[in-house]
């Protein structure tokens, strides 16, 4: 692992904002689980620098939140602001994961 790609990602994933709740019901779903993956990867980074065992993650563990990610629609400006969020959110997340796995 590299200590320092971890502390970046984990500091870029810091700097963004969480994404707020939609009026989309399935963007309100998917950004439930993205706050499960979020905590999962916290914990994980939190982990890795204090120098803790850990488990590395798995790769596919971001393939079904991408893939549920690239299929969303939504209907309003707001919600589509808010879709924006999520996938600059969710490509700091995927940055994270890749340090963690190095």
């Amino acid at each position: 692992m590299d200590r320092q790609a971890v502390q970046d990602a984990a500091a870029a994933l810091r700097e963004l904002p969480f994404p707020p709740s939609p009026d989309d019901p399935d963007l309100g779903d998917w950004i439930m689980d993205l706050l499960e993956a979020d905590t999962y990867y916290a914990g994980l980074a939190q982990s890795a620098l204090s120098g803790a065992r850990f488990e590395r993650p798995p790769e596919r563990s971001l393939v079904e939140l991408a893939v549920w990610l690239d299929e969303l629609r939504v209907a309003t400006p707001g919600d589509e602001a808010i879709l924006e969020g999520c996938r600059a959110y969710f490509a700091a997340l995927s940055a994270l994961h890749e340090a963690l796995r190095l």
